[in-house]
């Protein structure tokens, strides 16, 4: 499990403007790439289109597995905002977590623009992981 993902400036921007598309619903999506570099961004529609929780839609999950595989690239992370909360993981998002050794990307307002923190969950606890976006 990476204690730091990459994520390419440009790669950020895709998942600002969805998150912008999305407001005031949360926007999710898949990161994919290898080691720790995110190579690719998808962003998936939140089925629940709610502002305090989401749910990745199937069939657009299943079309971006199937992308990334045909690609050679490996999930790294998951990505959502939480449009009206800070940028932790909630009870929510820790109940319905389902992806052991990804990180949680979590983008949150703060000023003028969404602060971006990473997150593994290891045996129910919560650990930080270094965002670099620098690329």
């Amino acid at each position: 499990m990476p204690d730091k993902l990459i994520i390419p400036s440009e790669m950020v921007d895709v998942m600002r403007a969805h998150i912008q598309r999305s407001i005031p619903e949360e926007a999710c999506g898949i990161l994919g790439g290898n080691g720790n570099l995110v190579k690719c961004v998808i962003p998936v529609t939140n089925e629940l289109h709610s502002p305090l929780k989401f749910r990745m839609a199937p069939e657009e999950q299943y079309k971006a597995f199937t992308w990334l595989e045909n690609k050679a690239y490996d999930m790294l992370g998951y990505y959502h905002s939480h449009p009206v909360g800070p940028a932790f993981p909630s009870e929510t998002d820790l109940r319905q977590f389902s992806y052991p050794g990804v990180v949680i990307v979590l983008l949150s307002p703060e000023n003028s623009t969404w602060k971006i923190k990473g997150f593994i969950i290891r045996d129910n606890a919560i650990e930080e992981v270094d965002i670099e976006n620098s690329i």
